[in-house]
């Protein structure tokens, strides 16, 4: 029985020490140049696991596909809005779906199809939101600005590490309404961030990783306030929840494993999971000038490409456009330096290669992304 002892503990030994405590730093978080491919489970049947300093397992294989998701990182400098938003160095474009959970809250309409900027900041202190502006509806063509800023993930984070954060937006509503000056619709968010355990995560495709678990506990206030000379006269709350979310990070990706929503239970309401990611823009030669797709994913209207310089030697720029299968749907000439392309050329939805040739070289490969 002695011996038997010595044999258990020597193993459980082994499997403990093959994995160490994670540290999440800045190069854990969503970096420019990329598309991170997601899918989400909106009645996840899962194990959480419980707070605690041992090492835990989890097993996230059983998640399924409810609907995908397609975030793409640019430089907030590619915007006709960096001049708006100068505390921003990455940006976020697509439906207000996207703007919920990880992202924050956003006033972009209430059925997540209306379509937007997220503006944000990445830096040694962590993630953060510094606004958006929606392309249409209510709040159309408005800049919003988080002020404080929303912390979305706190670096560098450790098991024990705690974040406390309040942040807060608010639209005028004069700006719909001009009779209703002194009348502001304002959100406020107070929430602590903690790791409060970490372990091994395991979810579908084969994906698993040594990761941190980043508890989020938000409270979120929405509410009417009224001004008058700039002096508070009264408010009214609309609304208030409280949220539990989990995320679970890894330092050899830049994009959550896995993140689950919560209620103030702890009843899993969704769970949003890593599936890959790809590059959104790859120049092959260092000697061609980078060179814009605006916007991208594209909501379903029209892709706009511009090359920053217009080639001026004998050879042509082209431009072709593949299915991931490699089928060609679309070429043209960029010697204009630019290019628009229309989405009904695209078959559904997901991912298509972008090539650009000068004469028959090739010297640019990226991708777009159709979220119509």
């Amino acid at each position: 029985m002695k011996k038997t002892i010595i044999v258990i503990f020597s193993a459980t030994t082994v499997v403990f020490n093959t994995h160490s405590q994670p540290i999440i730093t800045s190069q854990a978080l969503p970096q420019q140049g990329y598309i991170y491919l997601t899918l989400t489970d909106t009645m996840p049947v899962i194990s959480i696991g419980t707070p605690g300093p041992a090492f835990q397992t989890w097993d996230f294989t059983m998640l399924n596909n409810h609907y995908p998701s397609y975030p793409t990182f640019d430089l907030t400098s590619n915007t006709p809005y960096a001049g708006d938003f100068p505390a921003s160095n990455i940006y976020t474009y697509g439906p207000a779906a996207m703007f919920g959970g990880f992202y924050g809250g956003a006033p972009v309409g209430t059925q997540g199809y209306a379509y937007g900027y997220m503006f944000w900041r990445t830096d040694t202190t962590g993630y953060w939101i510094v606004g958006f502006r929606a392309d249409s509806g209510t709040w159309g063509g408005i800049n919003v600005y988080e002020n404080p800023r929303e912390l979305l993930v706190g670096t560098p984070s450790a098991y024990g590490s705690v974040f406390n954060n309040t942040a807060r937006w608010e639209l005028a509503v004069s700006a719909v309404n001009p009779v209703d000056v002194d009348t502001y619709y304002v959100n406020y968010v107070t929430k602590t961030l903690t790791a409060d355990a970490w372990g091994y995560l395991q979810i579908p495709n084969s994906i698993g990783d040594t990761v941190l678990r980043i508890h989020e506990n938000l409270i979120r206030v929405d509410s009417s306030i009224a001004r008058l000379g700039g002096s508070y006269l009264y408010g009214i709350e609309i609304y208030r929840d409280t949220l539990n979310n989990y995320l679970y990070m890894s330092p050899g990706y830049n994009y959550p494993l896995a993140h689950v929503h919560a209620d103030k239970n702890n009843n899993l309401n969704s769970v949003e999971y890593y599936t890959g990611m790809m590059v959104s823009a790859k120049p092959l030669e260092s000697n061609l000038s980078p060179f814009n797709i605006f916007p991208n994913p594209s909501n379903g209207s029209s892709i706009q490409i511009h090359l920053n310089e217009v080639p001026s030697g004998k050879q042509d720029i082209f431009l072709r456009i593949y299915t991931l299968s490699g089928q060609e749907i679309f070429g043209s000439s960029m010697r204009t330096g630019k290019c628009v392309v229309n989405n009904d050329l695209f078959f559904s939805n997901g991912a298509y290669l972008i090539n650009l040739f000068d004469g028959e070289k090739k010297i640019y490969d990226g991708k777009i992304v159709i979220e119509k």
